[in-house]
């Protein structure tokens, strides 16, 4: 399978470990919360020539993929279903397992999951005109480490996200 993962604005496409000319991830603490936060912090030395080059929305394209839906949440509920209270939620999961050198983050979101052969989109939005495919919510990643200590791939858990589309 491949999929499409879209990237938010302000997001590098670049590893953990790496950086680019502009800048690198640093961790901060905020001011107003006291939490250590992620941050992207731009190189001074080179700001003034980097006039806008962030990432804005940037999409990875033909990413290698298996994805399973998740059958059961638990005991009490299905991974795919939905809820009527007092505002709809159409609930559905599912687990995919990426390769180690794919960068993804909760940040992210994935969508157009299909079949590498066919090119099918697996999974879509029904009830939608033209059913575009289901973007999904980065809810949580766990890597998968071999008995060397060497990451052999990720498992990235996904929801669907509540606003489709746009």
């Amino acid at each position: 399978m491949i999929c499409d993962i879209l990237k938010p604005a302000g997001a590098p496409v670049v590893s953990e470990t790496t950086s680019t000319n502009g800048g690198k991830w640093v961790y901060r603490q905020n001011e107003d919360s006291g939490a250590i936060e992620r941050v992207w912090d731009d190189n001074p030395v080179t700001e003034e020539i980097e006039t806008d080059t962030h990432y804005t929305g940037e999409i990875l394209r033909n990413v290698p993929l298996i994805a399973r839906s998740v059958v059961s949440q638990g005991t009490t509920a299905a991974g795919a279903t939905e809820k009527f209270n007092t505002e709809y939620m159409a609930v559905d999961y599912v687990r995919a397992y990426f390769p180690k050198n794919i960068n993804i983050s909760k940040r992210d979101r994935v969508t157009n999951i299909r079949s590498k052969r066919g090119n099918d989109v697996l999974w879509r939005e029904e009830e939608m005109d033209d059913s575009p495919p289901t973007v999904f919510d980065v809810m949580g990643i766990q890597p998968v480490i071999d008995p060397f200590g060497r990451l052999v791939e990720q498992i990235v858990l996904m929801q669907r996200a509540s606003v489709q589309g746009g």
